[in-house]
C-alpha cells in the first residue's frame, strides 16, 4: 500500500467508513466529488491529514481506558445510546454533533449556576 492509500485506510478507519461514499458524507459534502478529486491528485487536504495525524495516536493510546470508562458508565450502556452510536456510526458526522454539544454546555452552564 503507498502512502495515499495509508493515509486514506487512516481516513476510513478514523471515521469509521469502508468506502468513497460513506467518508464523503461523514465529512459533510453532499456527493463524492470531493474524494474523487483528492485520488485524482493523490492528496488529502492537510486539515484532514492533521486531524488523522493528531487523533490516531490518542485512539491508539487511550483505548482501553476508554473502554473501561465506558464500561462503568451507564449513560453509554442504555439502549438509547446504543441505538444513536450505531446509527451515527452510519450516518452522522461532526455537523450532526455541533448543535447537541452546544445544547449539552448550555445544559452544563445553567447546572452550575
Amino acid at each position: 500500500m503507498d502512502d495515499f492509500q495509508t493515509k486514506m485506510q487512516k481516513m476510513y478507519d478514523y471515521y469509521g467508513v469502508k468506502n468513497d461514499n460513506q467518508l464523503s458524507i461523514k465529512l459533510g459534502y453532499t456527493s463524492n466529488s470531493a474524494i474523487h478529486r483528492w485520488r485524482k491528485e493523490r492528496k488529502i487536504p492537510d486539515k484532514y491529514l492533521l486531524i488523522i495525524s493528531k487523533n490516531t495516536d490518542t485512539i491508539n493510546n487511550n483505548t482501553n481506558s476508554q473502554l473501561q470508562s465506558s464500561a462503568d458508565n451507564p449513560k453509554l450502556q442504555s439502549k438509547v445510546f446504543k441505538e444513536f452510536l450505531e446509527l451515527f456510526k452510519e450516518y452522522g458526522n461532526d455537523k450532526i454533533l455541533l448543535p447537541i454539544i452546544d445544547k449539552l454546555k448550555e445544559i452544563e452552564r445553567i447546572s452550575k449556576e
